[in-house]
């Protein structure tokens, strides 16, 4: 399957937006607007699909393709370990990653599994985001897609990496691309930090979405959204209606 992002509204969705995004997709007459969202892709929170296996299965049922994502970057904090919604999932580590003694590598493969038993689209490769200007991931993330790759038992369908981007360090971003296998077919760019008022997504990673176009690869460019933005279950339908407003369509 080429993946192929339609318009490039890619939302992320968890228990917080469930409810408006499901209102929001359909059916027509449920919301202001007189048609159904065109949504040819999101992201589930991977998590929320455990607890709520029945969340792919509605997302098909509208025609939206899924990527399940992890959040395997806060699996590096030990805070983490205390939250269980993020320990109640059979892929949860025992220790932080990158810990002495800690697999990535079973980790990544349990990830993947249960990705797999969730009927995704496309597999997202878990992925980190950095600490601080100077926190290279690089070695978490090569070690990570090497295994995806490796995964010979999982069932064929597209690889999509994810990439923690330092907002003061694009270089970074680009080196690390360069060594990414040509058997990953997209790229997700989470870029950090990042200030809504000011800041673009385009801004600090442009340079690496033109180097995954120039390798044949399909990039998505987001962003750690506020807390605000994650518990507002109308969201959806405002960055819809924005985009309606300036002429555009979603």
């Amino acid at each position: 399957m080429k993946l192929d992002f339609g318009h490039g509204f890619v939302p992320r969705i968890d228990k917080r937006n469930w409810t408006g995004v499901d209102s929001a997709l359909g059916p027509p007459g449920r919301r202001p607007f007189d048609d159904p969202l065109d949504l040819p892709w999101a992201i589930a929170d991977l998590s929320f699909t455990h607890r709520k296996p029945t969340i792919v299965t509605d997302l098909h049922a509208h025609g939206v393709k899924v990527l399940a994502d992890s959040s395997a970057w806060r699996y590096r904090e030990a805070s983490t370990f205390s939250i269980e919604a993020m320990m109640s999932v059979p892929y949860a580590p025992i220790d932080p990653l990158g810990a002495h003694g800690t697999s990535i590598v079973e980790y990544v493969k349990a990830d993947l599994r249960h990705q797999e038993a969730r009927q995704v689209d496309a597999y997202l490769i878990p992925g980190f985001v950095p600490r601080h200007k100077m926190d290279d991931t690089t070695d978490l993330t090569m070690t990570a897609i090497d295994t995806a790759l490796r995964m010979a038992d999982l069932t064929p369908k597209p690889f999509v990496a994810y990439i923690g981007v330092h907002s003061e360090q694009p270089d970074l971003a680009i080196r690390l691309l360069g060594e990414i296998c040509r058997t990953v077919e997209g790229i997700y760019l989470q870029v950090t930090p990042f200030a809504p008022q000011t800041d673009s997504p385009r801004s600090s990673s442009m340079r690496a979405v033109q180097h995954d176009q120039e390798e044949g690869k399909t990039a998505v460019v987001t962003r750690r959204r506020t807390e605000r933005e994650a518990t507002d279950p109308q969201a959806l339908w405002r960055v819809r209606g924005q985009v309606l407003k300036s002429g555009g369509e979603l």
